[in-house]
């Protein structure tokens, strides 16, 4: 289900705000993998080193919002607690594109406020 993707992240959080991301251009279809409200041990443990095994270049910060498509969240339980997810979909990615790949994932549609 994780194959990683694009934009830029920042940095300099630690990693118990609870929030990191994965990014990747690794892929055709550019994405970033989102994660909020997770535990340390959660990003530290498991986010952070699936990121690394699948080449994506891991930040303690949010997904880039540059040309994002839109995104699919998800409330996942990992093996240390549970935290949000959201795949922020890049590119020339249609509404309906996104929905579809989101639909597969079964989480909710999202795009950016404002």
């Amino acid at each position: 289900m994780f194959a990683m993707v694009a934009a830029a992240c920042g940095g300099g959080n630690s990693y118990d705000d609870g929030i990191g991301s994965c990014t990747s251009t690794n892929v055709s279809q550019p994405f970033c993998l989102e994660y909020t409200d997770a535990s340390a041990d959660e990003l530290r443990l498991d986010a952070e080193v699936m990121c690394d095994d699948n080449r994506g270049i891991w930040a303690l910060d949010t997904c880039s919002t540059n040309d994002v498509a839109g995104g699919c969240r998800q409330q996942i339980t990992g093996p240390h607690g549970s935290f949000t997810l959201t795949t922020w979909f890049y590119g020339a990615l249609t509404e309906a594109d996104v929905m579809a790949r989101c639909a597969t994932l079964g989480g909710t549609y999202v795009v950016l406020a404002g």
